[in-house]
Formats: C-alpha cells, sequence, structure tokens
C-alpha cells in the first residue's frame, strides 16, 4: 500500500500566494547580491575606478623604487601579488564571487588589474617606510 504525499499547501490559492512570495524574496536577494559581484555596481558605489587607483600605485610604486633603489619593494611586490592572487583565485573558484569581464583575466577567474594593484601597493609601502626612515 502507496501513503500518498503529505501536502503542506492547503489550496492552489495559497500556493500561488507562497510561490509569489517566494519569487519576490529570491530578485530581492539577487539584486542585494548584484552589489558585491557586479563591477558597474561596485564602481558607481566607490565613485573610485580601480584603473585610477592603479594609475596612482603604479607611479607612486615606480617613483619610490626609482628613488631608494631597494629591491624590497621588489619582494613585498611579489608577495602582496601572489598573496592577493591565491586569495583571488581560491574565492572565485568556490563561488565566493566573481568578476565578469576585463581586458585579461588571469585563468579565466580574475583580473589582471588585482594583483597588479597589490604589487604595486607593496612597492608603495617599502617606498614609504624608506621615506620615514624606518
Amino acid at each position: 500500500m502507496m501513503m500518498g504525499a503529505v501536502s503542506l499547501v492547503k489550496s492552489r490559492e495559497e500556493y500561488y500566494k507562497l510561490r509569489k512570495k517566494y519569487d519576490e524574496l529570491k530578485r530581492k536577494y539577487e539584486y542585494i547580491t548584484s552589489a558585491y559581484v557586479n563591477p558597474v555596481v561596485m564602481k558607481v558605489r566607490t565613485k573610485l575606478p580601480q584603473e585610477l587607483v592603479l594609475l596612482s600605485l603604479i607611479l607612486l610604486g615606480s617613483y619610490g623604487y626609482s628613488v631608494y633603489r631597494n629591491n624590497a619593494a621588489i619582494y613585498l611586490g611579489l608577495f602582496a601579488a601572489a598573496a592577493a592572487m591565491a586569495h583571488e583565485l581560491y574565492g572565485t573558484k568556490v563561488g565566493w564571487w566573481k568578476y565578469y569581464k576585463s581586458v585579461y583575466m588571469i585563468a579565466g577567474r580574475v583580473p589582471l588589474g588585482i594583483p597588479l594593484t597589490y604589487f604595486f601597493m607593496g612597492m608603495v609601502v617599502v617606498a614609504y617606510m624608506l621615506f620615514r626612515g624606518a
């Protein structure tokens, strides 16, 4: 003897009402999560394009290296870029976030600008430390 499935919904009207509520909540969830994934939304929210930040770090890091000629800037920059790449590749593999488009994507998942930003950020840190005399 087969047992029938127990229905948690008492009527079709209640089912459609619950389905409508589910669809509405799903749309809200997708909108909220897209703000953290979509680079266009991120650019509008921060009002500071990543290209401007990268260009500033390239100029500051290159100037600091040309003045002090210390290889620690290169080493810290490489370490920062490697750490950022490992973190970004893991995060995009697991699905914590994703990137939509870039001129060049590393492993098809991470824009080239991210490790470059961390590389030059490491160079700027060393230049600042040398400037301050630390």
